[in-house]
């Protein structure tokens, strides 16, 4: 079952729009900048947040909502990357943990630390040198996907999506497309769309692509 979340809390800093795809040779994901910080007695709008942290060169971490102050995303990747790096010291291989492994800890660290935030997570399998997408709820629900859309221009850009994906009335992907340069400019165009159409998309456009050579990083302003 696939799940589309539109973050709603008290206190909480959202995200405007987050997208991301799974392919059969990697990812495309992406999502803008902008970010509203509402606590009881204030509001703080950002335009150039870094939503998407590279973990290891070939797993990434992207934030849908970062938490009551804006500060619990950047505490998670800090434990997140100490980890990782302690692992690979201990066993002297920089992939000794796959993207699976990674999503299993982090819905750990949720659970226990930042019940608030709310990511999406995606790589290499270090097993079978396949892709996967995983999404971990607020309290740390963790969704394996083959999609996932995030943030309060979800409802504006799913039509679309459905269109461009080719995604059934059970919310489930016909097909898996491979990570080609027509399926990264639909995913552009899905998120150029929310920019146009949601009043809080903003910012600049982050765009990743993970393929079997790695990560690779666009920012657009277009």
């Amino acid at each position: 079952m696939h799940i589309i979340w539109f973050c709603i809390s008290v206190s909480y800093v959202s995200s405007s729009v987050v997208f991301a795809v799974r392919c059969q040779d990697g990812v495309a994901l992406g999502c803008d900048s902008y970010s509203v910080d509402k606590g009881s007695n204030y509001v703080t709008v950002r335009n150039n947040l870094q939503k998407i942290i590279e973990l290891t060169p070939h797993t990434v971490l992207c934030s849908a909502s970062n938490g009551d102050d804006g500060s619990e995303f950047n505490d998670l990747c800090d434990e997140l990357t100490k980890e990782i790096k302690y692992q690979e010291l201990l066993t002297n291989n920089y992939n000794v943990i796959g993207t699976k492994g990674i999503a299993k800890y982090t819905r750990r660290l949720m659970n226990e630390k930042y019940r608030r935030t709310h990511v999406i997570i995606a790589g290499k399998e270090k097993s079978n040198d396949k892709f996967s997408l995983y999404e971990i709820l607020p309290g740390g629900s963790l969704i394996e996907e083959d999609y996932a859309i995030c943030g309060a221009a979800a409802e504006y850009i799913l039509p679309l999506v459905r269109i461009l994906f080719d995604i059934g009335n059970d919310n489930k992907l016909k097909t898996i497309t491979n990570l080609d340069n027509e399926t990264v400019e639909k995913v552009y165009k899905v998120l150029k769309q929310a920019k146009e159409v949601e009043h809080t998309t903003g910012g600049m456009l982050q765009l990743w692509t993970l393929g079997h050579d790695g990560t690779k990083r666009n920012i657009t302003n277009k």
